[in-house]
Formats: structure tokens, sequence, C-alpha cells
């Protein structure tokens, strides 16, 4: 899987077509801080890979110029992905941000929806984080 990887951060596209291939079925930005500007463009540095059964959290490391697994978690009973997120944070050392945070930072920065949208309608945005 990693080998299918840019030796850079993702562009957005790029994130959206993975889940175009088989065995993702989405690919969802998963930190605030993981989107930069890269080259004048915006590129995703974590992101979280839900495959049929398993969540696998991945993070671009400058230094390495490359991607490394965080954390592969059983998905089956639909909570894996708290577990990859969660490891995802801590990894970053984002202290600061929990995941409900961190999700709606990534709608309202990279999808472009207004802050007062999603503070405005937590319960949809916070549905997000059931799922």
């Amino acid at each position: 899987m990693l080998d299918s990887l840019p030796d850079r951060p993702l562009a957005k596209a790029e994130a959206d077509a993975l889940s175009d291939g088989d065995g993702i079925d989405l690919v969802f930005p998963a930190t605030p801080e993981g989107i930069r500007e890269d080259d004048g463009h915006q590129r995703i540095h974590d992101v979280l890979l839900f495959m049929e059964e398993t969540v696998v959290a991945l993070a671009y490391l400058e230094a390495e110029r490359g991607w490394t697994v965080v954390a592969t978690e059983d998905d089956e009973d639909g909570n894996g992905y708290e577990a990859a997120y969660d490891s995802l944070l801590e990894y970053r050392g984002y202290d600061d941000i929990d995941r409900e945070d961190a999700m709606r930072r990534i709608i309202t920065e990279l999808y472009g929806i207004p802050p007062e949208l999603v503070e405005s309608n937590p319960e949809k945005f916070d549905a997000l984080s059931d799922t």
C-alpha cells in the first residue's frame, strides 16, 4: 500500500482518487495541521484509510520523504477509526486537538465549508465521528 503513494504529501484529488481503486472505501484527511500549503498547492500529510474492516492511519514524514503506518485498527465493530485517529493525533503530538475538533477543522479548511455553518449545525457534523 505505501509503495503506491507518492514520495510527497497528497493533493486532495490524489487522496480522493485512492478510494477509486480496489480495497480502499474512504480516504479521510485526518488532521488540520496535516493540511499545508506546499509549492502553492494544498497538500495532505495525514490520512485515515478506511478499508473493509480495517482503518489505517498514515503520516507523511518530511525527513524520510515518505509515508509511515502509524496505526492499523480492526474496524469490524465500527470503532476502529477512533483508535487509529487518536493514535495519529498522539503520534503527531497534537495534544490540544481532540478527534471531533480535528474533524470539524478538516471540514472547514479542506472542504471550504464555513466555520459558522459547522458550528451552527454541530449534530450533522458530529454524526461523522459516529460512523
